[in-house]
């Protein structure tokens, strides 16, 4: 099974690699080592892992985006269900990499959807005061907003943002820019 440290040395193995060798990069190494690579949005590409519990995001030049930032503010709040569970992050001078949980497409059939869609504008581009009872989504858009005032950030928090878990809970990613 994965863990942090394993984790934290096999990426760390890559970037060695990619140090020695100018034609392999780490994505190669990770396709070699079984990581699917399951989505890439201009330089963020993201796979899972073999055993298929586990996503590593890395980010090149990533250093105008404000997801690296938002990852950091969340492994703050680690015991809220609206947040991501971050196992692991690093960066050096033109990567950062994210080892957390593997998260499902918005399954927009599941009540949790409708209660969110009702509960926050759609396609609101800042974090309204809270419109729902729900303390731990107050909680994380509380969280949120202040990263987006501390770092002078905009807002993005949508329906495109939303993943979930196989249990249904709904989950916040990349809710900045």
């Amino acid at each position: 099974m994965l863990t942090y440290n394993k984790i934290e040395a096999y990426i760390e193995s890559l970037l060695d690699l990619q140090k020695l060798t100018t034609h392999k990069s780490v994505f190669c190494y990770l396709e070699l080592d079984e990581w699917n690579l399951i989505e890439k949005h201009f330089d963020t590409y993201i796979y899972q892992s073999p055993c298929e519990n586990y996503i590593l995001r890395v980010e090149k030049d990533f250093s105008e985006y404000g997801h690296h930032l938002f990852v950091k503010h969340a492994k703050n709040f680690q015991n809220n269900p609206y947040m991501p569970k971050i196992f692991w992050y690093s960066e050096n001078e033109c990567m950062n990499f994210t080892f957390m949980e593997y998260l499902q497409p918005l399954n927009k059939k599941h009540s949790a959807f409708k209660d969110f869609e009702d509960s926050f504008p759609l396609g609101a581009k800042e974090v309204d005061p809270v419109l729902t009872n729900d303390n731990h989504l107050e909680e994380a858009l509380n969280a949120i907003s202040e990263l987006v005032t501390s770092q002078k950030l905009e807002s993005d928090i949508s329906l495109k943002n939303v993943m979930q878990r196989p249990n249904g809970q709904l989950v916040l990613i990349d809710p900045v820019v």
